[in-house]
């Protein structure tokens, strides 16, 4: 079992985010479990902030919200009632995305030109990210055209790809 996730788990992985898009990507997530999920399927999400620094403020934030967490650092795994992992160890990103359904490249709704988007790509998992993608403008344009990814301008635009994701598998 992946992470302590089960077979109609759908999982969101949001690697290498940075600060001031933490809290886009939360809110985005949140318009996502509100609306799409039935009862039959378990929205799951595995934040991964890409400086230590921002572990305990995400967990703070996740918190907030009243999301039940568990943390990779301690080797927790997703219970029944877990709605988040925070991802707060480093150089793991990739068995992150190895259980994930999709993916969104942090770095990228801030202007700091965003991450590699193909780490995603890679385990088949269908990417969105933002419009500062300047560090990795030659694999973002790729996957683009490839349609293997989609790039959003927003937090609104954000929600609507997952939650379009969601409704339908075959994209």
């Amino acid at each position: 079992q992946r992470l302590g996730l089960g077979k109609d788990d759908v999982v969101l992985v949001a690697g290498s985010v940075r600060e001031n898009e933490e809290e886009a990507v939360l809110n985005a997530w949140g318009k996502v479990i509100e609306k799409m999920l039935d009862g039959r399927r378990n929205g799951r999400l595995i934040i991964a902030p890409r400086h230590p620094s921002r572990f305990e403020i995400v967990a703070g934030m996740i918190a907030g919200r009243g999301w039940n967490l568990a943390r990779r650092s301690q080797g927790q795994v997703f219970s029944q009632n877990t709605q988040v992992m925070l991802w707060d160890t480093i150089g793991e990103l990739d068995a992150a995305y190895g259980a994930g359904d999709m993916a969104f490249v942090g770095g990228s709704l801030v202007p700091l030109g965003g991450h590699n988007p193909l780490e995603p790509a890679a385990f088949g998992l269908p990417v969105v990210f933002g419009p500062h993608m300047f560090n990795a403008s030659e694999s973002a344009s790729c996957l683009l055209e490839g349609e293997g990814a989609v790039q959003v301008a927003d937090e609104e635009e954000l929600s609507r790809v997952i939650q379009d994701w969601v409704r339908d598998g075959e994209k």
